[in-house]
């Protein structure tokens, strides 16, 4: 990754341009070369581990004639910032509870959660019990979802990352068994 440097401004890091300007193969010039261009090599550090619902990181990337270098910062949110953030990333967790539970039920070939719940008047027995388990699973998931917002806005649990918030539920219905090509229906 370089960057290119136009009036003093550092340019967004990028791939170098096979063509600039007049120059056919501009990627395979050296770097002293690309320097003649206001091109220079991206020196990329990683970010600080930080908690997301209570800091932010600022990037700073500066000139040291010869590279640009990247630096990090980070920065206690303010309270309408942290709001910002709690609301998108739970508003986040909401949208992803849909595809969550499709996708829970699609183990047994169902096409949706809503499918698999409308069994649950069936008179046919097999299809009633996972009616009723899809339904109880889906009540699970919402309910906790309620309940963290209710413990986020009162502040006693921190926001918690969308991975976090489903990897507490076990699977609906274990995977069907497989002969190594793929499930066994």
């Amino acid at each position: 990754m370089h960057c290119q440097i136009t009036n003093g401004i550092i340019q967004e890091p990028q791939s170098l341009p096979i063509v600039f300007g007049n120059v056919s193969n501009f990627h395979l010039l050296t770097n002293p070369e690309l320097a003649n261009y206001g091109w220079y090599p991206f020196m990329q550090t990683a970010p600080p581990i930080i908690n997301p619902a209570l800091q932010k990181l600022t990037e700073r990337r500066t000139f040291g004639g010869v590279v640009v270098l990247q630096s990090w910062s980070a920065s206690t949110m303010t309270a309408a910032e942290a709001l910002a953030y709690a609301t998108a990333t739970m508003t986040d967790i909401a949208n992803a509870i849909g595809p969550f539970l499709d996708q829970a039920v699609a183990v047994k070939q169902y096409d949706s959660i809503i499918s698999a719940t409308t069994w649950l008047t069936s008179n046919l027995t097999t299809y009633r019990a996972e009616g009723g388990q899809a339904t109880a699973y889906r009540d699970a998931v919402w309910q906790a979802f309620y309940t963290t917002v209710a413990a986020v806005q009162a502040g006693t649990q921190q926001v918690p990352t969308k991975a976090a918030f489903f990897a507490q539920f076990p699977p609906l219905w274990p995977p069907p068994p497989s002969n190594g090509n793929g499930p066994l229906v």
